[in-house]
């Protein structure tokens, strides 16, 4: 297990517990956020997204995340697909890299 699916794995136990529920497929989705991410900023940037769709979502007991919601960070959030919003590979945001210039 690599250090970013260890840690990709940490964040989901605590989604766990924060909202009183269990992912049916945590090790896959950890498995799936150690693929997706460069680094561990991205898998937490992932994990938070799960936290959200979970919170948003008001997901208790048993649940399974949906794997197209990785995709969808990875697709909107990592710059993989349209290029057009959110953080760039490097960190940055669009408008930060155009004002340096």
């Amino acid at each position: 297990m690599s250090t970013i699916q260890d840690r990709a794995q940490s964040h989901l136990i605590a989604i766990e517990q924060i909202h009183d529920l269990k992912f049916l497929n945590r090790e896959e989705i950890a498995e799936l956020v150690a693929q997706s991410a460069a680094d561990e900023r991205q898998a937490l940037l992932i994990c938070t997204a799960i936290n959200l769709w979970a919170a948003g979502n008001r997901v208790t007991g048993e649940a399974k995340i949906p794997e197209d919601l990785i995709t969808s960070v990875e697709n909107h959030v990592f710059q993989r697909s349209s290029g057009k919003t959110g953080i760039m590979q490097d960190g940055q945001s669009k408008s930060k890299r155009a004002k340096k210039g």
